[in-house]
């Protein structure tokens, strides 16, 4: 038998796991009622009958979720190899495969836009048409403001690593070399943390997840027959 080598590995993930879904974005704000302004003359100050609302304040954005945990990473399949006389290098490679990557936490979702001040209704008219009824100055309104911003979601935590199988090698006699590699499976990566959502408040940062655990241990067993 020449040199030859034997794989007994899991495979590793091509992609990290479901990412945490997005949180959703506020609603506007309610316009504010409208006002009503009556001028003696429009170079002269306003008599305000009725002021203009202000707006109502957007709705909140709500939080991004948290990112999907990764799958335990595939185990090493267990073998059992027997030769005859070897005259080459034989390998054996055994190795669980790495755990999934964590998701991605979801994005915090934005404050919805404040709503617009009522608006203004002017007109000209006499001292006798107001009375004293009217109010001089004016009127304190403004758009509402933008709603709070969702939280982002954290990370999803790493998979744990696949585990090692156990390989039994049986030959007769060698006249080369045993070379053994065995690898425990590495834990997953933890997931990317989301991004705050734009609005008032301080939203929070979500964070990311933590990496998982390794696999067992591999093991290889070598027996000479006779």
């Amino acid at each position: 038998m020449n040199n030859q080598t034997f794989y007994f590995t899991g495979n590793n993930y091509a992609q990290p796991a479901t990412a945490g879904g997005n949180g959703g974005n506020g609603g506007p704000g309610p316009k504010g009622t409208d006002g009503i302004a009556h001028y003696l003359d429009y170079s002269c100050p306003p008599i305000y009958l009725v002021q203009p609302g202000s707006g109502g304040n957007g709705g909140n954005g709500t939080n991004g979720t948290t990112g999907s945990k990764g799958a335990k990473g595939t185990a090493a399949p267990n073998g059992i190899l027997h030769f005859g006389d070897i005259q080459g290098d034989v390998t054996i490679l055994v190795g669980g495969g790495n755990g999934q990557q964590g998701g991605k936490g979801g994005n915090g979702g934005d404050g919805g836009p404040g709503g617009a001040a009522g608006n203004l209704q002017k007109s000209i008219v006499n001292i006798f048409q107001i009375g004293a009824t009217g109010t001089f100055g004016d009127p304190n309104f403004k758009a509402g403001s933008q709603g709070q911003a969702g939280h982002a979601g954290n990370g999803g935590d790493g998979g744990d690593g696949g585990d090692g199988g156990t390989v039994v090698v049986y030959y007769n006699s060698s006249t080369g070399n045993f070379h053994t590699q065995t690898t425990a499976g590495q834990g997953g990566n933890g997931g990317a943390a989301g991004t705050p959502g734009t609005g008032n408040g301080t939203p929070a940062h979500g964070n990311p997840g933590n990496p998982g655990r390794p696999g067992a241990a591999p093991v290889i067993k070598l027996f000479k027959n006779g």
